[in-house]
């Protein structure tokens, strides 16, 4: 047997999904985007998560590293939200790049409350 995926493409994923997503913020006339790999919050097609067939997802890990999730080649995980992306944690490179600085990360802020 034969099994046929229709797969739309990654330009009428965008044009459903660009003005109308549960993950669109508009603030003061521009459009922002929350989605959980979009890096830069820009909703345009160049970092959507949900339009683009290559997609890389960075989420700080509570145990310590982070996770980098990248989106999986295989067409028959489209449909499988769980196994769509492949997760890694990275704990060694994150952990020698903090001890070596006494810097926080970018982005986190110590002593405010």
């Amino acid at each position: 047997l034969l099994s046929l995926t229709a797969e739309m493409s990654s330009d009428l994923t965008w044009l459903i999904v660009r003005s109308n997503s549960s993950f669109l913020v508009k603030r003061n006339g521009v459009q922002f985007s929350s989605e959980p790999g979009n890096l830069t919050n820009k909703n345009t097609f160049k970092f959507s998560n949900l339009a683009n067939k290559k997609a890389v997802g960075l989420v700080a890990n509570p145990e310590g590293g982070v996770i980098l999730s990248v989106k999986s080649k295989k067409g028959s995980n489209a449909r499988k939200p769980a196994s769509l992306y492949n997760k890694v944690t990275l704990k060694k490179i994150f952990a020698a790049l903090q001890s070596r600085s006494q810097m926080p990360p970018p982005g986190i802020t110590i002593g405010q409350t």
